[in-house]
């Protein structure tokens, strides 16, 4: 195994696979995992989305920003899976870069996430407005274009397509035994 002493930080859109390769990660390297839409939750008693609904968007990546530096500011390497957004706001992306981080940008074609995504609708539900699978992936293309100048920050890319959890625990433990 590698004696990793930098976070690892996880970034991709929603349904990428971050919080179950983070955990799985977590499992093999023994090192704390946080997902940081539960960590802002713990810390705060709002989940991301009452947080956006009851204070707005900008009060949320407020407190995501300071719970995620608080994070990657730690003494003790952690795995961190960030929110899809994330990396997009309030100068995140620059941890990506960080030379106490070791970055990833889990990567999927729009129709791997929207396929994903359907599948846990009641947990996360795509634009209402999005009434169609064209319409939905349409919408979740544009938003995922937005982003990727973000994630493409991250210092490896890992593409999620036709993979499962493990495939890409393993790429991602790889990269990791020789990027000390």
């Amino acid at each position: 195994m590698f004696n990793n002493k930098k976070h690892v930080v996880l970034v991709g859109y929603m349904a990428a696979g971050k919080s179950e390769v983070g955990k799985k990660l977590a499992e093999i390297t023994h090192l704390p995992f946080v997902d940081l839409d539960e960590h802002i939750e713990k810390q705060t008693g709002l989940s991301p989305a009452e947080w956006i609904v009851n204070r707005g968007d900008i009060a949320f990546r407020r407190v995501e920003h300071t719970l995620f530096t608080e994070l990657c500011q730690g003494l003790v390497p952690t795995i961190i899976s960030t929110g899809g957004g994330t990396p997009c706001y309030a100068q995140n992306d620059l941890w990506l870069q960080h030379p106490h981080c070791i970055s990833f940008y889990l990567k999927a074609a729009p129709a791997t996430l929207l396929g994903r995504l359907q599948k846990s609708a009641s947990i996360r539900p795509l634009k209402p407005s999005a009434h169609t699978d064209e319409e939905a992936l349409e919408h979740l293309a544009k938003h995922l274009f937005e982003r990727v100048p973000y994630y493409t920050k991250a210092k490896h890319t890992i593409a999620t397509d036709g993979k499962n959890i493990d495939a890409v625990v393993a790429e991602l433990v790889k990269i990791l035994e020789t990027d000390q």
